[in-house]
Protein backbone atom coordinates (compact mmCIF):
# COMPACT_ATOMS: atom_id res chain seq x y z
CA UNK A 1 0.00 0.00 0.00
CA UNK A 2 1.53 3.50 -1.09
CA UNK A 3 1.78 6.18 1.74
CA UNK A 4 2.49 8.99 -1.40
CA UNK A 5 0.23 12.18 0.06
CA UNK A 6 -1.50 11.74 -3.72
CA UNK A 7 -2.57 8.67 -3.27
CA UNK A 8 -5.16 9.97 -0.81
CA UNK A 9 -6.14 12.90 -2.13
CA UNK A 10 -6.96 11.78 -5.69
CA UNK A 11 -6.70 8.70 -5.35
CA UNK A 12 -3.64 7.66 -8.48
CA UNK A 13 -0.51 5.88 -7.59
CA UNK A 14 2.91 7.88 -6.99
CA UNK A 15 6.51 6.88 -9.39
CA UNK A 16 9.72 9.12 -8.83
CA UNK A 17 10.86 11.17 -12.02
CA UNK A 18 13.29 8.88 -13.96
CA UNK A 19 16.53 9.92 -12.59
CA UNK A 20 15.45 10.65 -8.87
CA UNK A 21 14.91 6.67 -7.95
CA UNK A 22 18.04 6.92 -6.02
CA UNK A 23 17.32 10.63 -4.25
CA UNK A 24 18.20 10.44 -0.31
CA UNK A 25 18.05 14.65 0.24
CA UNK A 26 19.87 14.31 2.97
CA UNK A 27 21.56 17.88 3.16
CA UNK A 28 20.82 20.35 5.82
CA UNK A 29 21.21 24.38 5.84
CA UNK A 30 25.23 23.56 5.76
CA UNK A 31 26.04 20.88 3.78
CA UNK A 32 24.12 21.92 0.52
CA UNK A 33 25.99 21.66 -2.48
CA UNK A 34 27.32 24.88 -4.27
CA UNK A 35 25.64 26.37 -6.94
CA UNK A 36 28.40 25.95 -8.98
CA UNK A 37 28.68 22.40 -8.23
CA UNK A 38 26.55 21.20 -11.01
CA UNK A 39 26.44 17.57 -12.49
CA UNK A 40 23.83 14.96 -13.36
CA UNK A 41 20.60 15.33 -15.15
CA UNK A 42 18.99 18.48 -16.16
CA UNK A 43 15.09 19.08 -15.14
CA UNK A 44 13.34 21.09 -17.83
CA UNK A 45 10.56 23.06 -18.66
CA UNK A 46 7.90 21.18 -19.99
CA UNK A 47 6.64 23.72 -22.13
CA UNK A 48 9.53 24.64 -23.95
CA UNK A 49 12.81 22.56 -22.73
CA UNK A 50 14.38 25.09 -21.56
CA UNK A 51 17.06 24.23 -18.76
CA UNK A 52 15.67 24.65 -15.05
CA UNK A 53 17.83 22.76 -12.38
CA UNK A 54 19.62 19.48 -12.05
CA UNK A 55 18.41 16.39 -9.83
CA UNK A 56 21.52 16.70 -7.92
CA UNK A 57 20.28 20.30 -6.73
CA UNK A 58 17.35 18.37 -5.24
CA UNK A 59 16.77 19.30 -1.09
CA UNK A 60 14.76 18.55 1.85
CA UNK A 61 13.06 21.48 3.28
CA UNK A 62 10.71 20.90 6.30
CA UNK A 63 11.88 17.06 6.04
CA UNK A 64 10.91 16.30 2.50
CA UNK A 65 12.16 16.53 -1.33
CA UNK A 66 8.71 16.57 -2.30
CA UNK A 67 5.77 18.22 -0.53
CA UNK A 68 2.06 18.37 -1.52
CA UNK A 69 -0.15 21.71 -0.96
CA UNK A 70 -3.71 23.18 -1.49
CA UNK A 71 -3.69 27.01 -2.21
CA UNK A 72 -6.31 29.47 -1.12
CA UNK A 73 -8.15 28.97 -4.46
CA UNK A 74 -8.08 25.00 -3.58
CA UNK A 75 -5.98 24.05 -6.22
CA UNK A 76 -3.29 21.08 -5.52
CA UNK A 77 0.38 21.01 -6.61
CA UNK A 78 2.95 18.74 -6.10
CA UNK A 79 6.09 20.38 -5.73
CA UNK A 80 9.82 19.48 -5.36
CA UNK A 81 12.65 21.36 -3.64
CA UNK A 82 15.74 22.45 -5.07
CA UNK A 83 18.54 24.80 -3.97
CA UNK A 84 19.23 26.29 -7.03
CA UNK A 85 17.37 26.63 -10.02
CA UNK A 86 19.39 28.77 -12.90
CA UNK A 87 16.97 28.27 -15.20
CA UNK A 88 14.10 30.01 -13.33
CA UNK A 89 13.31 34.12 -13.94
CA UNK A 90 12.07 34.95 -10.48
CA UNK A 91 9.43 37.91 -10.28
CA UNK A 92 7.17 39.59 -7.40
CA UNK A 93 7.73 41.24 -4.44
CA UNK A 94 8.44 38.70 -1.35
CA UNK A 95 5.30 38.27 0.40
CA UNK A 96 4.79 35.61 3.84
CA UNK A 97 1.58 35.45 3.00
CA UNK A 98 -0.15 32.26 2.26
CA UNK A 99 3.13 30.41 2.76
CA UNK A 100 3.69 26.75 2.84
CA UNK A 101 7.10 26.82 4.79
CA UNK A 102 7.52 28.52 8.09
CA UNK A 103 9.13 31.81 8.38
CA UNK A 104 9.40 32.21 4.39
CA UNK A 105 8.73 34.90 2.29
CA UNK A 106 7.90 33.44 -1.47
CA UNK A 107 8.25 35.02 -5.20
CA UNK A 108 6.97 33.54 -8.42
CA UNK A 109 9.72 31.44 -10.21
CA UNK A 110 9.28 31.40 -13.93
CA UNK A 111 10.97 30.10 -16.75
CA UNK A 112 13.17 31.60 -18.31
CA UNK A 113 13.04 30.42 -21.67
CA UNK A 114 9.00 30.68 -22.23
CA UNK A 115 7.93 32.78 -18.62
CA UNK A 116 5.57 29.75 -17.73
CA UNK A 117 5.11 29.89 -14.04
CA UNK A 118 7.22 26.55 -12.79
CA UNK A 119 6.58 27.25 -9.11
CA UNK A 120 7.83 29.61 -6.17
CA UNK A 121 11.29 30.86 -4.94
CA UNK A 122 11.80 30.79 -1.07
CA UNK A 123 13.31 32.38 1.48
CA UNK A 124 13.80 33.56 5.05
CA UNK A 125 15.57 36.64 4.79
CA UNK A 126 18.90 34.87 6.69
CA UNK A 127 20.36 31.30 5.22
CA UNK A 128 17.42 29.50 3.61
CA UNK A 129 16.51 29.76 0.11
CA UNK A 130 15.20 27.40 -2.25
CA UNK A 131 12.89 26.52 -5.20
CA UNK A 132 10.06 24.75 -4.70
CA UNK A 133 8.66 23.62 -8.52
CA UNK A 134 5.63 22.12 -9.55
CA UNK A 135 5.93 19.02 -11.19
CA UNK A 136 3.69 18.10 -13.76
CA UNK A 137 5.82 21.65 -15.03
CA UNK A 138 9.02 20.15 -15.41
CA UNK A 139 10.38 17.54 -17.94
CA UNK A 140 12.55 14.63 -16.54
CA UNK A 141 14.21 12.85 -19.38
CA UNK A 142 16.17 10.07 -18.63
CA UNK A 143 19.46 11.22 -19.66
CA UNK A 144 20.54 14.35 -21.31
CA UNK A 145 24.38 16.11 -21.74
CA UNK A 146 24.89 19.46 -20.37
Amino acid sequence: MSTHPLDLVAGISFRQAPGEEGFRGAWGPQQRPAAHSFSGNWVLCSRCAHRITRFDMGSREQGRHEHVFFNPQGMLFLIRCYVAAPGCLVMGHPTREFSWFKACAWQYALCGGCHHHLGWHYMNGSDVAFFGLIVNRLTYPPSNPP
